[in-house]
């Protein structure tokens, strides 16, 4: 079965990823949420919610198009700070401005912890300009982020790194069932 395949390529993307974590390198995707969910995925990298198993091929078609206009797709940065090792991986930069692609059902304003995620991007890439474009069933819209996070801020986001980050993420996350932090 085609659905089978396909899963099984995603599984293995994501264990070969997950050899890539330690105990000392954060990643940025992990930052903006909950902290039991990051050392949940460490501990069971082969479940795969169908909400990542869409933006992952919206953003295969996305990448696809990036060079098409001069732009960079998947650029991988990271920085050091206090005894972590911060890491990113911003989905485009084009023209100087990071760009990030999401997937929504509808959207009037830019969700908190993508605005997290460019401004952690921003200040790991030291560009000032992002763009968050998300893409709904009825239109695409873009939202300007201008502000990246100061070291100051990013220290902050550590410090106060809790399980949940959001009061909504319980009721959205794959691992609830066996979470000890879980509020649904």
């Amino acid at each position: 079965m085609i659905v089978h395949r396909v899963m099984n390529e995603l599984v293995k993307q994501r264990l070969e990823k997950m050899k890539e974590k330690d105990d000392r390198t954060i990643w940025v995707t992990d930052l903006i949420g909950c902290k039991r969910k990051a050392e949940l995925r460490k501990m069971y990298p082969f479940v795969l919610p169908n909400s990542v198993i869409l933006g992952y091929f919206a953003h295969l078609g996305f990448a696809s198009y990036v060079s098409e206009v001069g732009g960079l797709s998947e650029v991988e940065y990271e920085k050091n700070l206090d005894g972590y090792v911060i890491r990113g991986r911003i989905d485009a930069i084009i023209d100087n401005t990071v760009v990030e692609f999401k997937t929504a059902k509808q959207v009037d304003k830019p969700f908190a912890h993508h605005v997290m995620q460019v401004r952690l991007y921003m200040w790991l890439s030291n560009m000032t300009k992002a763009v968050i474009v998300y893409v709904t069933p009825e239109r695409f819209v873009e939202f300007k982020i201008d502000k990246p996070y100061r070291t100051e801020d990013v220290r902050e986001l550590i410090a106060n790194w809790s399980s949940p980050r959001f009061d909504w993420e319980c009721k959205k996350c794959e691992f609830r069932v066996v979470c000890e932090y879980a509020k649904c």
